[in-house]
């Protein structure tokens, strides 16, 4: 579930029918490649005076196109549980378990 930490650039009425995602720390790169075949690129991270700006310019030019912002670690959490249990067939003699990172920020209210 996404939670109140993201962050969105685009309108929110826009249709969304295709996502690219780019988990982790993405460059400038990835955006520019998977942004104009999408209609949202759900990223984890990103240098935001690059692809945060070109996102927005590509909506302020008329695209119907959005990113969403996850932050670096809320976005590598969940696939580092598939890593734990993918390892657990390599090794089964080791112990291995996946600790959750959660989300390493607090809220003022």
């Amino acid at each position: 579930m996404l939670g109140p930490e993201i962050r969105v650039i685009g309108d929110p009425q826009t249709r969304v029918r295709r996502v690219a995602l780019l988990p982790g720390l993405s460059p400038l790169a990835a955006t520019m490649k998977n942004l104009p075949d999408s209609d949202v690129i759900l990223a984890g991270e990103t240098r935001e005076w690059e692809s945060v700006e070109y996102a927005a310019d590509t909506v302020a030019a008329g695209r119907k196109k959005g990113m969403i912002m996850l932050g670096r670690v809320v976005s590598e959490d969940p696939g580092m549980n598939v890593c734990a249990e993918w390892l657990k067939t390599l090794t089964p003699e080791v112990p291995v378990r996946w600790l959750p990172a959660g989300d390493p920020y607090w809220r003022p209210a």
